[in-house]
């Protein structure tokens, strides 16, 4: 099962002086909710595909829904679609269904030519499967001249990481000089789009998707993670790497090697106060071990973004309509959970559209945004075609959001 046309959607609060509700905390829901949930939303998403008998899947997805609701209420329990942690391992459940092991060669180092996407060369472990959960994703990109093969059998070669990960290597072409902007980001979108659609065999834990290169393919690397924050967990910078600049980064945490690139894009990160830059050894062991203490932050509470070319358009919990490439456009956004309130700064951006859920905010009271000093206050629906299709759409079963609002900058600025 293909889950939606992942690559086009990727290119592509009352404040009062009272505490807001607790959020949900971790899992509320049985294995058997999320294995039930599953299913139907697995059923769903076939249906979909297949462009017939969407509205009956659906249907018994929400009957499922309310039957587990109502158990919910039973023991004074949240709201079924705030439940954002069980959410997330019924999409990881319906996503997993759809996976065909059988297109993954194991324990080696293999060319991928899926028919219609991006060529790739990938490495997974001699024991590899999806049933002991999904894995981490390395995408890397490697530095001008140097094959994907050999890159993945020489710089990639420490054997926990060999057989606890996915190891894609990227097929780069044309100059490298020009790997830093839209040339670069692209060939690397696109082979994530194939990992995830065309062989449609990798378990890809969403969460744990991380961004390498080196020398030249690090600006192409770090492109990808500036223009796509929301996707990525880190990026690395193997080797001495090319300048880039870092604005971006606030919620993706970096490993860079100590050379001089290293430690450039290091003291980068420094004046930029987001203090989630390590430097190391220029080894996979080191780079493993970092692994092990970084995810990715799907709902950060401080986003900045800055947008770099007409694909990016995306960051976090944020969507930005007509934006002036020309004018600089910025965007600083926060969450305020004490008050139920996200308070945004926009400039050169025409309209922003806010994803939301439980984790974040609490969807059961009023929420408060603040569009450059305009308050908007409404107590948002919860939708659960809408959170379902999301996840179809993107393919990211790691981001949740149960509700959406559209907001006009052009008139507040």
């Amino acid at each position: 099962m293909q889950t939606g046309t992942l690559l086009s959607s990727l290119v592509l609060l009352t404040a009062t002086s009272a505490l807001v509700a607790p959020l949900p905390a971790d899992e509320v829901l049985k294995a058997s909710d999320h294995k039930k949930l599953g299913k139907k939303v697995s059923e769903y998403w076939v249906a979909k595909d297949e462009k017939k008998g969407i509205e009956p899947a659906f249907q018994d997805l929400a009957e499922e829904i309310d039957k587990i609701a109502k158990g919910l209420e039973k023991k004074d329990g949240p709201p079924v679609l705030a439940a954002i942690d069980d959410w997330k391992q019924v999409f990881w459940t319906a996503t997993e269904a759809g996976l065909d092991e059988k297109k993954v060669k194991k324990g080696k180092v293999t060319l991928a030519q899926p028919e219609g996407f991006a060529e790739f060369t990938y490495s997974v472990g001699k024991k590899y499967t999806t049933r002991k959960g999904p894995l981490p994703l390395v995408l890397i990109v490697p530095d001008v001249g140097e094959s994907p093969m050999a890159a993945l059998d020489t710089s990639w070669e420490d054997p926990e990481m060999r057989e606890g990960a996915i190891l894609v290597a990227v097929h780069m072409d044309g100059d490298g000089s020009e790997w830093g902007g839209l040339a670069g980001t692209t060939r690397v979108m696109e082979t994530y789009g194939s990992v995830l659609r065309g062989m449609g065999g990798f378990g890809v834990d969403c969460d744990r998707v991380y961004l390498a290169g080196s020398g030249k393919g690090f600006a192409a690397a770090a492109a990808t993670a500036g223009d796509f924050p929301q996707l990525f967990a880190g990026l690395i910078g193997r080797g001495d790497i090319a300048a880039v600049t870092p604005n971006n980064f606030r919620n993706t945490a970096s490993y860079v090697s100590g050379t001089a690139g290293g430690t450039s894009f290091a003291a980068a990160i420094g004046e930029l106060a987001f203090g989630n830059c390590t430097t190391g050894e220029d080894t996979s062991t080191a780079v493993w071990a970092w692994m092990q203490g970084v995810t990715r932050d799907a709902y950060p509470t401080h986003l900045t973004f800055s947008p770099s070319n007409r694909y990016a358009r995306s960051a976090n919990w944020i969507k930005l309509g007509g934006v002036d490439l020309e004018s600089s456009p910025q965007v600083d956004a926060i969450i305020h959970r004490d008050t139920n309130t996200f308070e945004i700064t926009a400039k050169a951006v025409g309209d922003i559209t806010v994803m939301f859920n439980d984790a974040m905010i609490d969807l059961s009271a009023p929420v408060k945004v603040i569009v450059n000093g305009v308050e908007h206050e409404t107590l948002y629906e919860r939708n659960t075609r809408r959170m379902v299709d999301r996840v179809y759409d993107a393919g990211d079963w790691g981001r949740v959001f149960s509700a959406t609002a559209d907001f006009d900058v052009s008139a507040t600025e």
